[in-house]
């Protein structure tokens, strides 16, 4: 049997909701990307932007991620770069040029190991998300939440 890697059908990003841990994740994932030395890397959500490393004469890397959807850090969080192609694939994000942005990741990869190793590796700043996480999360679903974070 065949199985497919690309989804039949990608999510309708209008139809996806924001969820806590959508919210919790994003906080995360933009502290991981403060990691960054080598080559710019610039974050676009909602307007609002976040520029992380700096443009060098040895370094002169730069990229720009435009994210569609918060349900991204969710997805880098747990799942790495794995995540991170999925999300790609379901147009939770793209890049004006996704081979830089490979690139930048690459000579950025101390910083990321953290994120890689995702959400079940042991460490205090993770570690710490996961008691205001756990009412989120009732039988492995996700359950949708109102409140502010």
């Amino acid at each position: 049997m065949t199985e497919l890697i690309i989804p039949a059908e990608a999510p309708d990003l209008n139809q996806l909701k924001e969820r806590r841990m959508d919210r919790i994740a994003r906080r995360v994932v933009l502290a991981l990307l403060q990691k960054l030395v080598h080559g710019g890397l610039k974050l676009v959500e909602n307007g609002h932007r976040h520029d992380f490393g700096k443009k060098s004469d040895r370094f002169s890397l730069q990229a720009t991620i435009f994210v569609h959807h918060p349900q991204l850090y969710t997805r880098l969080l747990f799942g790495g770069s794995i995540g991170a192609a999925e999300a790609y694939m379901e147009g939770l994000w793209s890049a004006d040029d996704l081979t830089m942005v490979i690139r930048i990741l690459a000579l950025n990869q101390k910083a990321f190991e953290d994120m890689e190793k995702g959400i079940g590796a042991p460490d205090s700043s993770r570690l710490q998300i996961i008691p205001s996480c756990q009412k989120e999360y009732e039988g492995g679903q996700p359950q949708e939440h109102s409140g502010p974070l």
